[in-house]
């Protein structure tokens, strides 16, 4: 790797070997490195090679070029100083400490480290350099035995004595030209470049802030941010882009209102009852809550929705009937949250911006993937969540958010200061035990207990949805009636632990997978698979009593560990 390479990586190691290198060679191979070595360092912000070249004292030497010397740590400190760049200058001037430089190489106070760009504000611009020919002959006179040295060779070579003085005196200037020049002009180029960026981006933001739809408190509120930033870095360049996410101002609206014609309102209503014993079998409770909240809605779509909360055993169609039933229904986006496992409140409201990786929570990130106000976040396995002191911390958050009085001014805690309103968000939530939850927010819900379905119902569930379902994603469309008996068979023998029915899926599934399986294969190791008519399938106790496995065979196998 090259030393160019190293400081745009800012590989520490790289850029300190290059340059022992560089010092220990001859002069024409190093020279023109190190000269524009330190303007590298500061333009490519390579802070871990600066901090390693002076620990190791590499920059604090004086380097030959011609008959004159250059100390490339202050080359280094007036570019930084220049630049503004006070990490680099708080950099050097601890080492300095460390060193006591000041008083070896140049007796001047220590420089300060304001950002300071321009000749009024900053009082050790170039002018004052002049001074450094001063210091170095008070270096002289301190040396004596130097200059007796120097005496005794102007008396044997008084010309070259000559050409010495003549170029001790012109140094000065040699150097403040080339120093002003480099500070003139390519300090300038950086700073514009950064101006014209920031501005270009300060635009954009701003032009998104006119023609967001944003309350008028929020819209001032991320103004004054904007305007308090006198450089938008990466990290507030990303922060408005994701504030700019969220959907302000955007809802989603019901199909009719109150003042719509009164027979389509009817029909519509009677739609609705029919889409959802499409969906499900009985639940008759659950659906007069859903066609209450539908009326409600249409009524007042300003209303503020009572939270609903779904008490049911496993498998028994609680999620399903949300996300295709009233959502569907009602037009608006569906965002599920599995809050089973969750430990920490973060997950819900996020981090702050002064963390790093930090990121907005998933109560936000539902808002910016249904891109309106007022979706229907479905939180599943409230009972699940965790017992410890976070968990009551995740339980005061939902506290807040299912309040009517305090969830107008939700703040996730990425866009600190931002108040969301949550008021016409429709929350859901589902749980197998409801004492698990706690008392207070189980108080702001209307439970809805949804009741486990009897055998006759999940013979019926399984004729009407679960083989349907499973036939069109397997691709069997020659598969007879199935036969009551063997359903009744599968939930009896296979299934009796289970008050859902999503283990008599997983049967079914099995069973049709064999089948199909067989179609394709030149012998089947089921017997009762053999020889199967592809134009009549027909499911029998026998298939079942081969593919499937009894639950208490796996109890006996387990007694053997005990």
């Amino acid at each position: 790797m090259d030393i160019y390479t190293a400081i745009q990586n800012d590989d520490a190691m790289s850029v300190k070997r290059h340059c022992e290198k560089f010092k220990n060679e001859s002069l024409r191979d190093s020279t023109h490195i190190y000269y524009n070595l330190y303007t590298m360092l500061v333009n490519f912000k390579a802070y871990n090679s600066i901090q390693e070249l002076l620990n190791n004292n590499v920059m604090f030497f004086r380097h030959n070029r011609g008959k004159y010397h250059y100390n490339y740590c202050d080359k280094l400190f007036d570019y930084a100083l220049n630049l503004g760049d006070s990490r680099i200058i708080n950099m050097i001037n601890e080492k300095r400490k460390e060193l006591d430089i000041n008083k070896v190489v140049k007796d001047k106070p220590y420089r300060k480290t304001e950002n300071i760009v321009n000749k009024e504000s900053n009082p050790y611009f170039v002018e004052k350099k002049p001074e450094v020919v001063v210091e170095k002959k008070e270096v002289i006179e301190k040396k004596p035995e130097l200059v007796i040295e120097k005496k005794e060779v102007i008396e044997k070579k008084p010309e070259l004595v000559i050409e010495k003085k003549e170029v001790i005196e012109k140094k000065p200037q040699v150097v403040i030209e080339k120093e002003e020049k480099v500070i003139e002009k390519k300090p300038q180029v950086v700073v514009v470049k950064k101006l014209e960026f920031g501005t270009t981006v300060r635009d954009k933001i701003f032009e998104n802030l006119q023609s967001s739809k944003l309350p008028t408190h929020i819209y001032d509120n991320v103004k004054s941010k904007l305007n308090s930033l006198s450089i938008l870095d990466k990290y507030n360049e990303e922060w408005f882009n994701k504030f700019f996410k969220i959907p302000f101002g955007k809802y989603a609206n019901l199909p009719f209102t109150n003042e719509s014609n009164i027979s389509d309102i009817k029909n519509y209503i009677s739609n609705s009852k029919t889409q959802l014993d499409n969906i499900s079998y009985g639940m008759e409770n659950v659906k007069e809550e859903i066609i209450d909240i539908i009326c409600q809605l249409i009524r007042s779509s300003d209303s503020n929705i009572k939270v609903i909360g779904l008490c049911g055993s496993p498998g028994v169609g609680k999620t399903n009937f949300i996300k295709n039933g009233l959502s569907k229904i009602l037009q608006r986006p569906f965002q599920h949250i599995c809050m089973g496992g969750v430990t920490d409140s973060a997950y819900l409201i996020g981090h702050e911006m002064s963390y790093t990786n930090s990121n907005y929570g998933i109560i936000a990130n539902s808002l910016m993937n249904s891109k309106v106000m007022n979706p229907i976040i479905f939180m599943d396995e409230l009972d699940k969540v965790s017992k410890t002191d976070k968990g009551i911390d995740i339980e005061n958050v939902l506290i807040h958010l299912t309040d009517p009085v305090q969830n107008m001014s939700f703040m996730d805690k990425y866009f600190q200061g931002i108040e969301i309103d949550m008021s016409k968000v429709m929350f859901i939530f589902s749980f197998n035990d409801e004492n698990k939850i706690s008392p207070i927010l189980r108080d702001r819900m209307h439970i809805v207990y949804v009741k486990d379905p009897t055998d006759n119902d999940k013979i019926e569930i399984a004729k009407q949805f679960l083989m349907p379902s499973l036939l069109k994603n397997i691709n069997l469309e020659n598969v007879k009636e199935i036969d009551k008996k063997v359903i009744r068979k599968i939930i009896t023998e296979y299934c009796k632990e289970e008050k859902g029915v999503r283990e008599l899926k997983r049967c079914l599934e099995k069973i049709l997978l064999k089948i199909n399986t067989s179609l394709y294969s030149e012998k089947s190791k089921y017997k009762s698979l053999e020889n199967i008519d592809i134009n009549n399938i027909k499911l029998t106790e026998k298939m079942i009593e081969e593919i499937l496995e009894r639950p208490d065979k796996f109890e006996s196998h387990n007694s053997m560990y005990l």
